[in-house]
């Protein structure tokens, strides 16, 4: 037997708001603060180096499908670790309006990392991103970038990088 492929509505606990479809996921404007959707991307693959001055896609977190709507916010965190004794990097997520061919919205601007000795746990969030009028951002990847050449001295490990997007609606 196969179950019918209905969906129904559900209700936060204990009295939230209904979460449907977008883009009435959640009352816009309500002031509820409610999560809505949520993703989370991890990466994958063997040691590899972090890029020089021209960024590189983390691996397995790249062109990654979403769909940003205007009139939410989103809570935007990417975590990574690296070893080595180079520094002077930074990670960024950027968001695709063309299916993932171009990446030109700058979602989030990580921190960086200034010194030439810095290595081990990075994270970057930001907790009200939201997204321009009439745009959806449908893709988005996550990039390395080093102030300095690419060299053997600064590594990551991919199946520890992970990136999480919570939808949220506005307060």
């Amino acid at each position: 037997m196969v179950a019918p492929n209905t969906t129904y509505p559900l209700r936060l606990s204990p009295s939230g708001p209904e979460i449907g479809t977008p883009p009435q996921q959640i009352g816009i404007g309500d002031g509820s603060g409610q999560i809505g959707r949520t993703w989370h991307f991890q990466g994958a693959g063997t040691t590899t180096q972090v890029p020089g001055t021209v960024a590189g896609d983390v691996l397995n977190l790249a062109a990654l499908p979403v769909n940003l709507l205007n009139g939410y916010h989103y809570d935007i965190e990417f975590i990574g670790f690296t070893g080595g004794t180079g520094g002077q990097y930074k990670a960024n997520v950027l968001g695709s309006v063309d299916n993932g061919v171009t990446y030109t919205v700058v979602l989030l601007a990580g921190p960086d990392n200034a010194l030439a000795t810095d290595h081990g746990a990075y994270v970057a969030r930001d907790c009200n991103v939201g997204v321009a009028s009439n745009v959806v951002i449908d893709h988005v990847t996550v990039q390395w970038q080093r102030a300095v050449p690419a060299g053997a001295d600064l590594t990551y490990e991919p199946k520890d990088c992970s990136l999480v997007i919570h939808e949220y609606s506005l307060t």
